[in-house]
């Protein structure tokens, strides 16, 4: 099912996704009290990154591009995000300030995740679908984690990919450069910094992909059509009259074959019939040949071969003449 279909079923998933945007914003694990191994080193680039993330979501606010944090639960599989958010906000927790800076609007949306990636075993998918989105903008921690797991799976969705370089940060500021440029080179995702983003600019291109890739497959399915129709093939029964690579069906083939097939077994029956009462006259004639008054007859049996063998043999070696 197309994502245009599932908008036309359910225009807002049950008020659920009353949004329409091309392009849309993902926060990953940016609501996060950083208290693991290695929270103490990460958090140190993640607060610049942070801030880059929150002037970004406050130009897409200004474009009404939909925001979607995509959050890990941290283990706690009784809490929803909003929980999550709470316990972020407690004490002096590392996280504080960066929950702080990028606590959630009323109307953004949110989807917990169980693992890296921000598809796997969640709505994500679903929500981008009734969202209409063509394009994701990804930033978050770790990039080159989460960000990047999630980007993995965006691009195997045919996503058009957005990594803002200054919106993703890793433990080790050598790691978050390799998986940018992993993300790059082989999901062709579009690296620029954030203050370079136009959205205005994004949606368009968007289209533009959208209307080239409609383009093209009308053209494959003209092309498709005449080398059809130059064969002289009928749309309606091309998949009954042609096999694979243009091949003629082989059912046809032996339909074609079967009157002949049907004269060489009458004949062959016809054959048997008359050996067999052939057979039957020769039993009666042994049976009297082989009485002590009855003289030995030349039969034209062959040593080994029975007499309606040697019947049908003959009868074969004249209709061959």
């Amino acid at each position: 099912m197309t994502r245009e279909n599932l908008r036309l079923r359910n225009q807002d998933l049950h008020g659920n996704a009353p949004d329409h945007s091309q392009v849309v914003l993902l926060l990953i694990d940016v609501i996060n009290d950083f208290e693991f191994e290695g929270g103490k080193q990460l958090i140190k680039h993640a607060e610049p990154a942070a801030q880059r993330i929150a002037d970004l979501k406050r130009r897409a606010k200004g474009a009404k591009v939909p925001i979607v944090y995509v959050n890990d639960n941290f283990g706690r599989w009784r809490s929803d995000f909003r929980t999550t958010v709470a316990h972020c906000l407690e004490g002096n927790l590392r996280g504080k300030r960066i929950t702080q800076l990028l606590a959630p609007d009323d109307n953004d949306y949110f989807v917990l995740k169980p693992k890296h990636s921000g598809f796997f075993s969640t709505s994500l998918d679903l929500l981008l679908q009734y969202l209409g989105a063509q394009t994701l903008i990804l930033t978050g921690f770790a990039g080159n984690n989460c960000v990047l797991f999630t980007a993995n799976d965006a691009y195997l969705r045919d996503y058009n990919i957005l990594v803002p370089r200054d919106c993703a940060a890793s433990i080790r500021p050598q790691e978050n450069d390799y998986a940018l440029k992993q993300m790059q080179q082989v999901l062709k995702a579009d690296v620029r910094p954030s203050a370079e983003i136009d959205f205005k600019e994004i949606e368009l291109v968007g289209k533009q992909r959208m209307a080239f890739a409609g383009g093209e497959l009308d053209a494959r399915k003209d092309s498709a059509k005449k080398r059809h129709q130059k064969v002289g093939i009928p749309d309606k029964r091309r998949g009954q009259q042609m096999g694979l690579a243009g091949q003629p069906d082989k059912n046809r083939a032996r339909e074609n074959d079967a009157p002949a097939s049907r004269g060489k077994l009458k004949q062959g029956n016809k054959m048997f019939a008359d050996v067999s009462s052939q057979q039957i006259s020769s039993s009666a004639g042994s049976s009297r040949s082989n009485s002590p008054s009855t003289p030995a007859m030349n039969t034209g049996v062959r040593p080994g071969e029975t007499t309606a063998e040697s019947v049908f043999r003959r009868r074969l070696k004249r209709s061959k003449k």
